[in-house]
């Protein structure tokens, strides 16, 4: 069993728990000592300490072995204890890191007292902590996501720990946060991730305090007791404990398992109101307060509510900067408004009593809301607690709407733009207490996720120029942004290049890329341009070319089948917010003459609650296709994802092609735009060395083929492409004879390759050996049309005519054109 760590850079993570013989929980706590250093003592009396671990005689698979994992709280009179031990045996060279022993804590809240360290070999106990002591760090492991908390950390690596040990240790964390007036709570889980022989959880509490227990349904009924003196005592006892299994797609409330929690707040109003009167304090701007000459400039400029709220909103995102501050009961306990535009950073409790602060001064309604980023869903039906939430901010009430402002975003310059966050649940803040208010999430009103890429194939349907642009908004767009911000200058590229192959476009080799933040469009943008090699395909003989658009698929195909019976009818999640769109322009070569579309085409339709848009034009040789795909609800049933999903497998399955002539050769003025583009790239060189073989440039082709070789040595392609440019211009046949032996080395059952090797011995005048590779790549090839017409070709030349005349004949039934490509080589019957 472990203690809950708080989801996100808000309030504080939950302690852990502990072991031997039974104290009264009324019984006071001693004051607390110096916190900033780890205390080394024994298990306090309150703690019921398991047996001994032993070394289990049967064996499992993997690095390590969870044998106990032991969690024991005590809910006091003016603090909580809360003891974590746990014993893990190693079996593999890779499990002994689990002796990187790292506990941290809060010294302004916490003691932390380390209560045993061992490693049991066999018979023999080790006590680590008789010849180690821990180092102290301040690590500020979230100090890349803008948090300092304050937290220290101890850290110890047991000495001579090998494989077959078990690491046992133990720790207990006093906790003691004002803040809270007294009231206790906790929230636990099962780590859920490996097997447990033995998970063990305990907590204690006096008559004196009215704590509650609530579990999820998974987890059996603990053994409750009440002692002689009235103390309560919860006990779970659970053995060889499996990993927890998730329904699939199932809302956050359905994906909550082995979880436990206590409290004893006596409802959500009392949670609101103790918190109350920090937020109160916070807000108050004293007399001469910057603030108010900030929003005496807002109130200046308009006198329309929406649009000071706005303004205000904006001040608070773009001149406080976002900072985690947890030290000094920082944790839930806002920094004054004056002191944080002071320093012109804070954390999101900070940014809330700004805006609060300002809207007030505009005489807007607004009050601050606590809600949880990760599990709002399903909150309506937990204890109350503090530990719940994670993030705070802002409900205003104008003009008979609701608006949710958050001031940790950037680039709200419109709240009507706003749309109400997924949170689900939110914990309005006031002294006379509230209960929890449902946030009825709301569609983003323009794409979170937008795409838009041009395709220039006007010089022939091989490499084409690309240049795309990608806009990221919203959350993602953000945390995009964040991302860049930190990284080192030297890997933002590759960043950036990443995006744009998540998008659909990874076989684009990309030249030039530039991105980050646009102030003006409030979203993370990525224009990047390259060139690649479009992937046209011919399904069978007879058939034309055909190329699907790289946007034009739509539709979800997800599992709606699930293991556990109980999970069949739960409801499906939509992954909302979702507002996806996407537009591709496809430039044709010769105007278009002779292409089409296949394929239903335009689509407009809603499933599961997305709704599903498509369009497709081919006009004027430029095919242009678009796609939406937008989020409408959060969730939905489990018999409407049933009724949907064969629908939304053939949604998705319905793609668009663009239908290219039966036959192609680019021709000589296609073959000129490719000969005279820039290369940096290994298939930009072989694209622009092909069009030059193709016109006869033979020098250049073959530098360009060099080049190729270079960039990727290990490739056979490259050459091959040499190899056969050198037959083909009846030059230097013995370095083409070199380069088609080194292909074959790469790649030994090439057709392409022995055809080219067979050109080659046909231009060194030995049919003999020609016929015999042409034979071997016919053979794995059959309906190559080059290898069948130069077969025939020397099949005549050796005195085989009619063998000769039908392998010609076959050819020129599989492509009219290769006659005409060998003519031009000299190559006749």
């Amino acid at each position: 069993m472990s203690a809950a760590l708080a989801a996100c850079a808000v309030f504080p993570a939950a302690p852990a728990l502990a072991q031997t013989a039974p104290v009264p929980s009324s019984a006071p706590l001693p004051a607390p000592p110096a916190a900033d250093k780890p205390l080394i003592a024994p298990e306090a009396a309150w703690i019921h300490p398991l047996p001994p671990v032993k070394a289990p005689t049967d064996t499992i698979p993997g690095p390590l072995r969870d044998i106990s994992d032991e969690l024991q709280g005590r809910f006091g009179p003016d603090a909580d204890e809360f003891y974590t031990h746990k014993s893990v045996q190693v079996l593999t060279t890779q499990g002994l890191a689990v002796g990187n022993l790292a506990i941290a804590w809060n010294p302004e809240t916490d003691v932390l007292t380390l209560n045993h360290i061992r490693i049991l070999r066999g018979a023999e106990t080790i006590d680590v902590l008789k010849t180690q002591k821990p180092t102290v760090l301040r690590r500020e492991n979230n100090l890349e996501r803008a948090m300092l908390d304050g937290s220290l950390t101890a850290v110890i690596q047991p000495e001579g720990l090998q494989v077959g040990d078990i690491i046992d240790f133990a720790y207990t964390i006093r906790r003691h946060d004002p803040t809270l007036q007294n009231h206790s709570e906790f929230y636990g889980h099962l780590e859920g991730t490996i097997p447990i022989d033995h998970a063990f959880g305990r907590f204690v509490w006096s008559k004196d305090k009215p704590v509650r227990l609530y579990q999820t349904k998974d987890l059996p009924q603990p053994k409750t007791t009440t002692t002689a003196d009235g103390d309560t005592e919860v006990v779970f006892d659970l053995k060889d404990v499996k990993p927890l299994k998730f329904p699939e797609f199932a809302p956050t409330r359905y994906r909550i398992k082995g979880t436990f929690e206590f409290t004893q707040f006596a409802d959500w109003a009392e949670v609101s109101s103790v918190m109350a009167p920090l937020y109160a304090k916070a807000e108050n701007l004293s007399a001469t307060s910057p603030l108010k000459a900030e929003a005496a400039k807002i109130a200046a400029a308009s006198t329309d509510p929406k649009v000071r709220a706005s303004a205000a909103l904006r001040l608070v995102e773009d001149r406080i900067r976002y900072l985690y501050l947890g030290m000094n009961l920082g944790a839930y306990t806002p920094a004054d408004a004056d002191v944080t535009w002071t320093r012109k950073f804070g954390d999101c409790k900070a940014k809330t009593v700004v805006l609060m602060a300002l809207l007030k001064e505009l005489g807007i309604e607004a009050q601050p809301v606590f809600v949880s980023s990760q599990f709002g869903d399903g909150l309506d039906e937990r204890l109350p607690a503090m530990e719940s939430f994670d993030h705070v901010l802002v409900r205003a009430h104008i003009e008979g709407k609701t608006y949710w402002l958050d001031g940790t975003r950037l680039g709200d310059d419109d709240i009507d733009q706003l749309s109400a966050p997924a949170f689900v649940w939110g914990l309005p803040v006031q002294t006379s207490g509230a209960t929890l208010a449902k946030i009825e999430a709301t569609p983003p009103a323009q794409p979170l996720v937008e795409m838009t890429a041009r395709i220039d194939a006007r010089g022939g349907l091989g490499l084409a120029p690309v240049h795309i642009v990608d806009v990221m908004r919203g959350d993602a767009g953000y945390q995009l942004k964040l991302l860049f911000d930190n990284a080192p200058a030297d890997k933002r590229d590759d960043g950036l290049k990443a995006m744009v192959g998540v998008t659909g476009y990874a076989w684009v080799s990309i030249d030039k890329i530039s991105g980050g933040w646009n102030d003006k469009t409030h979203a993370f943008e990525v224009t990047a341009d390259g060139s690649g090699q479009m992937d046209w395909e011919r399904l069978a003989r007879g058939q034309p070319l055909r190329y699907q658009t790289d946007v034009g698929q739509i539709g979800d195909v997800f599992a709606t089948k699930r293991e556990a019976p109980d999970d069949k009818d739960l409801p499906f999640a939509i992954g909302f917010p979702r507002f996806d769109h996407s537009v591709e322009t496809i430039l044709l070569p010769r105007g278009g003459e002779g292409f089409s579309l296949s394929g239903a085409g335009d689509i407009q339709t809603t499933l599961s609650g997305v709704e599903y848009a498509r369009k497709v034009k081919l006009d004027k040789g430029t095919v242009a296709t678009e796609t939406t795909a937008r989020a409408l609800v959060t969730e939905v049933t489990a018999a409407q994802a049933l009724a949907d999903h064969n629908k939304l497998r053939d949604l998705h399955e319905d793609v668009v092609y663009i239908q290219g002539p039966l036959f192609w050769r680019d021709n000589d003025a296609e073959i000129a735009i490719r000969a005279t583009r820039d290369a940096t790239s290994m298939q930009e060189y072989m694209d622009r060395g092909e069009a030059r073989r193709r016109m006869g440039q033979y020098d250049k082709g073959m530098a360009d083929f060099g080049e190729a070789i270079k960039a990727k040595p290990d490739l056979a392609d490259p050459l091959n492409a040499r190899c056969f440019a050198r037959a083909e211009s009846n030059r230097d046949l013995d370095g083409a004879m070199a380069d088609c032996n080194a292909a074959l080395d790469i790649t030994p059952r090439s057709a392409m390759i022995i055809d080219s090797r067979a050109f080659v011995w046909f231009r060194m005048g030995k049919l003999d050996e020609a016929l015999k590779d042409y034979d071997r790549a016919i053979t794995l090839s059959p309906e190559e049309a080059s290898s069948l017409y130069m077969r025939g070709v020397v099949k005549i030349r050796l005195g085989h005519a009619d063998e000769g005349q039908a392998d010609v004949k076959a050819a020129l039934a599989l492509d009219p054109f290769v006659a005409e490509d060998y003519a031009r080589d000299g190559i006749k019957l």
